[in-house]
């Protein structure tokens, strides 16, 4: 272990190295293990960190970081095998990674002077920029530097309303989502069998898969046959039906994990690591419940799943290793904000009842969109500057639900995200996750139950 350069940094995480090598006697002694190191991280107090320090040594506090989180992972098929990953261990297991994960992005944002990605700057694709942007597990080479393998899982993050809501739905706080699959030809020509919202079932290029990111993580199968197989059939059965052997594989909003008529992101890894086995390998080990009182924001989307496999459950599946990690540090502010006001939106949906209620520009839109989704693809690609490409199975209430989430959210992340700088002008510090929570209660306050199209119903 070296110094990060800031004596309480090396002290908080030597909590987190502990872990690795920390040997329960219960599952209840692991949870709690688990939960007073994400305590330490949401107690902590920035000003208490040397800046300079901590500039001074950043490619090796990254490392280190990274090698913890890799460590600590490489323990979950024991924890698992000794009867330890119960729904709790699980929960506080998967809190570790995204405090750590959020750490990371801080002091990588701190390394770049906090600047933030500019519309029309050039974009970077994911595992670009270098060892800074892309730590890789020593297992499977240098940092910056990444190949892939047919099999290999792509886990990556958005930068839409979207993608914030798919990654904070569950019953955990997660920083991912959509997962596509790896396919490699005999010629090396890269892509990704993915389900995607506009298109359903798509066979991706590489570049175009890597664009538009603000993180990714690429998993790989210990067992490379079985990669190699799943691969195969996954990518064979979305290319029958691109080509027309096969009826259209629409996306599947439901997100109910079972049957592949109809697929969304993660049932379609499901499908091929279960096509593969003949069955045996039954994925995630651990899923995720969408288990809000208040589901009325589910509904307007069109999910009816209580329990789900969403992106991030891969993340902890045992059978993959982390070949490497990237994120871009103009991006990730941004995104850090956007997950803190999911969590407070679903928080207020919950106890308040809040609710995304339309107005005349929303049924418009979603009008407008399901105009578009009825044109041919082709003719959706050429519309795209004017009107969104929808898919022709998506509902005009899903339309406008995710229109009023945009809106709602952009409001939202925008004032945060003008606080957030002045914060770091004055102290030359972001605004800690907690901050930034009372910040959106002071919005939803100072707005008498309603910010945007987040509404409180009258009693």
């Amino acid at each position: 272990m070296m110094s990060t350069g800031c004596a309480k940094l090396d002290e908080d995480l030597a909590l987190f190295r502990a872990l690795a090598t920390y040997e329960p006697n219960t599952a209840d002694d692991l949870t709690l293990a688990l939960a007073t190191a994400s305590e330490r991280v949401w107690t902590a107090d920035l000003a208490a960190y040397d800046i300079d320090g901590l500039r001074a040594n950043v490619h090796g506090a990254l490392d280190d970081m990274f090698e913890t989180r890799l460590a600590l992972r490489a323990r979950i098929a024991d924890w698992l095998a000794r009867g330890f990953m119960t729904p709790d261990t699980v929960r506080a297991l998967r809190n570790v990674f995204r405090d750590g994960r959020y750490a990371t992005d801080m002091l990588g944002e701190l390394v770049f002077n906090y600047a933030l990605y500019k519309d029309g700057e050039e974009p970077l694709k994911a595992f670009e920029g270098g060892p800074l942007l892309t730590l890789v597990n020593p297992d499977y080479g240098a940092d910056g530097e990444v190949n892939y393998r047919s099999g290999d899982v792509l886990l990556v993050r958005g930068t839409t309303a979207n993608s914030a809501a798919i990654a904070r739905s569950g019953d955990i706080d997660s920083q991912f989502s959509h997962v596509g699959l790896i396919h490699v030809d005999a010629a090396g020509t890269v892509t990704v069998s993915e389900a995607l919202i506009e298109t359903g079932g798509s066979v991706t290029p590489i570049g175009k898969a890597l664009t538009d990111l603000s993180r990714a993580v690429l998993l790989r199968p210990r067992n490379r046959a079985l990669g190699l197989t799943a691969s195969a059939l996954g990518r064979a059965y979305i290319r029958r039906s691109v080509e027309g052997r096969l009826p259209e594989i629409p996306y599947d909003f439901s997100m109910q994990p079972t049957g592949y008529r109809t697929l969304f992101c993660s049932k379609f890894v499901k499908f091929a690591y279960a096509a593969a086995s003949n069955g045996a390998i039954v994925l995630p080990t651990f899923g995720s419940r969408l288990a809000m009182e208040n589901r009325t924001f589910f509904e307007q989307i069109g999910v009816t799943a209580v329990d789900t496999f969403a992106p991030a459950d891969s993340e902890l599946e045992p059978m993959f290793d982390v070949v490497a990690e990237w994120r871009d540090y103009r991006k990730t502010p941004r995104i850090r904000l956007q997950d803190v006001a999911m969590d407070s939106m679903f928080a207020w949906m919950d106890a308040h009842g809040d609710r995304l209620k339309g107005d005349t520009t929303s049924f418009l839109v979603s009008v407008l969109g399901r105009t578009a989704a009825r044109l041919p693809r082709a003719m959706k690609r050429w519309l795209s500057f004017a009107l969104p490409e929808v898919p022709r199975h998506m509902t005009r209430r899903s339309i406008a639900a995710v229109y009023m989430l945009h809106k709602t959210l952009a409001l939202m992340v925008d004032e945060a995200m003008q606080a957030e700088r002045a914060s770091i002008r004055e102290t030359g510090r972001p605004l800690h996750p907690r901050d930034v929570l009372r910040l959106y209660d002071a919005m939803r306050a100072r707005g008498k139950g309603q910010i945007g199209y987040l509404k409180t119903p009258r009693r």
